[in-house]
């Protein structure tokens, strides 16, 4: 109890290191804007945003809709009730989407969990017999190559991992799906044994943020160089949406997409 009730001021700590470092930093989201924007329309836009207020003030704003009201619209949205005055209360918007951010989170939230839960179980499945035979035979080989394949799958980047196990088991053997689908229901033996494949294609590359893996199509992940998400993008697509069996000519349909 104490351990938790000591995380509130550091995560409130946090949030306004995080919060201040944001609202020093030299641009804001009019940036993003088209440069023919009049001044004065930009400057309307960043005072319907806020962003033209004291800083104190738009961090108490901030932290009473991620406390607040952004907890009790995932409520309402999640198990379809009203809590309060739902109309007057604020939604957080998405800049790219203009969809409220929560029910973007809700859409997700079961695929989530499913696949999170899945990669878990697989884990659990896998490491400890590993750990029991690694701990009854000490120092022998199979103990040193578990320590080695722990060790490489910890050190790795996820997304190198990532793209090397969509190529490995998607492009080349074809054993598991590259694209997950979410609109797949459960019907019969043979569509359950495809949803099996999904949840084992997507399971079997979930980092942190949830990685472009095998189940890369509704996860969104932070990538090191833009260039490496186009080239998993374009052949995952490719790979599942056109019927070539040829992989050179798979990689040069690639190429020309990423070159034209």
């Amino acid at each position: 109890v104490r351990r938790l009730l000591f995380s509130i001021p550091t995560l409130l700590a946090i949030s306004f290191i995080v919060f201040a470092l944001l609202d020093l930093a030299p641009n804001d989201p009019t940036a993003q804007l088209p440069l023919t924007i009049p001044p004065e329309t930009r400057q309307a836009i960043r005072e319907s945003l806020g962003l033209g207020q004291p800083f104190h003030v738009r961090y108490l704003r901030w932290l009473t809709q991620f406390a607040v009201h952004e907890p009790l619209n995932l409520a309402e949205r999640l198990w379809g009730i009203e809590i309060g005055n739902s109309e007057a209360r604020l939604r957080v918007r998405s800049w790219s989407t203009r969809a409220p951010v929560v029910d973007l989170i809700a859409a997700r939230l079961p695929q989530t969990l499913t696949v999170v839960g899945v990669s878990y179980f697989l884990a659990v499945l896998i490491a400890i017999p590993v750990g029991v035979i690694s701990a009854c035979r000490q120092y022998s080989i199979f103990d040193h190559v578990g320590t080695f394949v722990t060790t490489v799958g910890f050190s790795v980047p996820t997304f190198f991992t990532g793209t090397v196990l969509i190529v490995v088991f998607s492009a080349t053997l074809g054993w598991l799906p590259s694209i997950y689908d979410t609109t797949h229901r459960v019907t019969d033996l043979a569509s359950l044994g495809f949803q099996v494949r999904l949840d084992l294609g997507a399971a079997g590359q979930l980092g942190s943020e949830g990685d472009y893996g095998w189940g890369g199509a509704y996860h969104t992940t932070y990538w090191v160089d833009p260039a490496e998400r186009l080239v998993v993008v374009y052949f995952t697509q490719l790979r599942a949406n056109l019927p070539v069996d040829d992989h050179a000519k798979l990689r040069a349909l690639v190429y020309g997409a990423l070159t034209n």
